[in-house]
């Protein structure tokens, strides 16, 4: 299901921003394949040599789980996997692609490459290991509010019971900060990772799947 901002709104697309709703929960490694719900469950549950994939994922996930990163970075997994379901041709290679890189990394048991593997993250991830995501680019999930300061180029990524995280944008049309300051948007957004003066800040040069001039 795709998250209902995808709209037209003060001659603003946004049709290429908005995220598909099963990128925001963590979710179990096991499909229910006598009901699968997205297109990526269904090209698991519709290819054995996927469901061969995803049940050594399951079983080495559970045999690591003593290490904090692996089990950090199933649920940016499981988004990423999930974002198959955006693919208009090949979902099951999407899947296969994703669920092998996720295996060899999980056989080697090398936990840098599960961290760079990450994408879809959210804010209490980048507090985590901010300081390995350094000069990455990412989608890091939260609650965006524009500052009142001139340029309004300076934004708040929220998260509940989080500290909040400082966002620079390369711009701000005048548009985009009127939707902004009206909507204020929970939403992935594509930031790359940058550390000033010893602090966390990310960079946009982008917005809602647009970039900025």
């Amino acid at each position: 299901m795709v998250l209902q901002v995808t709209q037209i709104v003060r001659g603003y697309s946004l049709k290429r921003v908005l995220l598909l709703a099963a990128l925001l929960p963590a979710i179990a490694l096991a499909i229910d394949c006598a009901n699968p719900e997205e297109p990526a469950d269904r090209a698991i549950c519709g290819h054995p040599e996927l469901r061969k994939q995803n049940d050594e994922i399951e079983s080495l996930t559970a045999g690591l789980k003593a290490k904090a990163i692996v089990q950090d970075t199933v649920t940016p997994f499981l988004r990423q996997r999930n974002n198959c379901s955006n693919e208009t041709g090949d979902v099951a290679g999407c899947v296969q692609k994703v669920q092998s890189q996720r295996l060899a990394a999980l056989r080697k048991g090398e936990e840098k490459e599960l961290l760079g593997q990450a994408y879809f993250i959210d804010v209490p991830f980048l507090w985590k290991y901010w300081g390995d995501l350094e000069g990455r680019k990412l989608a890091v999930y939260g609650c965006l509010s524009l500052t009142d300061a001139t340029p309004r180029v300076h934004a708040e990524l929220e998260s509940e019971n989080q500290p909040v995280v400082q966002v620079l944008f390369k711009s701000m049309p005048e548009q985009t900060a009127e939707f902004l300051d009206d909507q204020r948007p929970c939403a992935h957004w594509v930031v790359t990772v940058r550390k000033e003066g010893g602090k966390l800040l990310l960079f946009a040069d982008e917005v809602l799947g647009n970039r900025l001039p």
